[in-house]
């Protein structure tokens, strides 16, 4: 088991906190529990969270951490079914009982449920703190963005934990605009988020956040969701002091890829390489990745389902196989593919395309578009978009029916929905 930095510290609302202080404020409260089953350490403010993962690091008490908006009824069946007894934070009221019998250390993780219901994974602190394997880390005051309990919160969570001289910054208010003022308020040295967080970012924090921020933000890292070059670029001009990188992981796999030459995509050298850890291959479209950091009962080959395609030197994730492709009388479509070319657009902040049925052909592409705050006044440019889509993609992907949204569609994490 890692050392635990009591020294670091969590910024929020003016104020700093020791980990030591944060553990403290929850620990007689915890620590008067029956002893040995697994807990579901379930709360609504994002400080109380981190505490929690705190104090299970501490005791090695088997446990997950999570948020008050996820304990549906069907979670709350599921826990209930691993015999987790769902405990409120920071009080310790006992909201529903267990029953299972616990094991040291091990790590519970809820999934996002992109690929249907959530599910259970299993880690271990190890499993989960891949920072471990990066020599010389500098310090940093980390900006969390991410949704407490899940596998992406915890990879700043552990580096809270066990790295020296870490920080966390944390927002109350949950948008990225408030976010962003938070990181500035507190001098973020390092953002870690997904690219529409980025994009809604882009839409409404204040300029004077941002120029605060350039100042001082030396690390920006991307991940959770398919990384394009239009927001690596966009990034890069927007703060081009910082280290960028994009990362893939998922809860199964853990941490498998990580990109820092500004390009996206990863280099095709990757695939097949058995020296390499964690190991990658491409079978049928889609990436299969084999980890050391993966969760408990993935171990062998994960399909990740989701689609990669070597183009040239690189091989690009074009998002997950079920949403991926459009079928339009026959012929094949990647959306990802159709999103790139809008995204090169002036006009264009954030785009979605997808297949809508349609009569003969199958489906059509439809596609939405969030428009760049400086463009947002102008009438919707359809005639203008569709030509400048025909002269860099086949007729067959051109999209044929547009729509402008004043809001980019984000679920929970950050993530654009599908």
């Amino acid at each position: 088991m890692h050392e635990l930095r009591w020294e670091n510290t969590v910024l929020v609302d003016g104020w700093t906190r020791t980990l030591r202080e944060l553990v403290d404020s929850v620990a007689s409260a915890l620590e008067a529990l029956p002893a040995g089953g697994p807990l579901a350490l379930v709360g609504e403010d994002g400080v109380g969270l981190i505490a929690a993962a705190g104090w299970l690091a501490k005791t090695r008490r088997d446990g997950m951490v999570l948020p008050r908006e996820r304990l549906t009824g069907s979670v709350t069946e599921r826990l209930a079914e691993a015999g987790l007894a769902v405990v409120a934070v920071p009080d310790g009221r006992q909201e529903h009982p267990g029953g299972g019998g616990g094991e040291p250390g091990r790590v519970r993780l809820l999934t996002s449920g992109s690929l249907g219901e959530p599910k259970l994974v299993h880690h271990t602190w190890d499993s989960l703190f891949t920072m471990s394997r990066v020599r010389g880390v500098p310090a940093r005051r980390w900006l969390l963005t991410y949704q407490p309990g899940t596998y992406a919160w915890y990879q700043l969570v552990t580096a809270l934990l066990f790295l020296p001289a870490q920080s966390l910054v944390v927002s109350r208010a949950a948008e990225p605009a408030e976010m962003i003022a938070a990181a500035a308020a507190h001098g973020a040295t390092a953002i870690s988020s997904t690219p529409t967080f980025w994009r809604v970012a882009r839409l409404h924090a204040g300029p004077a956040d941002v120029d605060r921020l350039r100042a001082g933000l030396a690390q920006i890292t991307l991940g959770g969701e398919p990384v394009d070059q239009a927001i690596l670029d966009q990034l890069h001009a927007l703060f081009p002091a910082a280290q960028l990188a994009h990362i893939y992981a998922s809860a199964e796999a853990g941490a498998s890829i990580v990109v820092g030459d500004g390009r996206a995509g990863f280099p095709v050298a990757w695939l097949d390489d058995p020296g390499r850890s964690p190991r990658l291959r491409v079978t049928d479209g889609r990436l299969w990745v084999q980890s050391p950091q993966a969760a408990v009962g993935f171990e062998g080959w994960i399909d990740t389902q989701d689609v990669a395609e070597v183009r040239g030197d690189r091989v690009h994730l074009l998002g997950r196989a079920g949403h991926a492709v459009i079928n339009i009388g026959g012929a094949k479509a990647l959306a990802a593919d159709i999103e790139r070319v809008l995204l090169a657009h002036p006009y264009v902040l954030w785009c979605r395309v997808k297949g809508v049925s349609a009569p003969l052909v199958g489906q059509l592409v439809s596609a939405e578009i969030v428009p760049h705050p400086e463009w947002a006044a102008l009438d919707f440019p359809e005639a203008d978009l569709t030509a400048f889509c025909a002269e860099r993609l086949p007729p067959h992907m051109v999209p044929r029916l547009w729509e402008r949204r004043e809001r980019i569609p984000a679920a929970a994490n950050w993530k654009a929905e599908v």
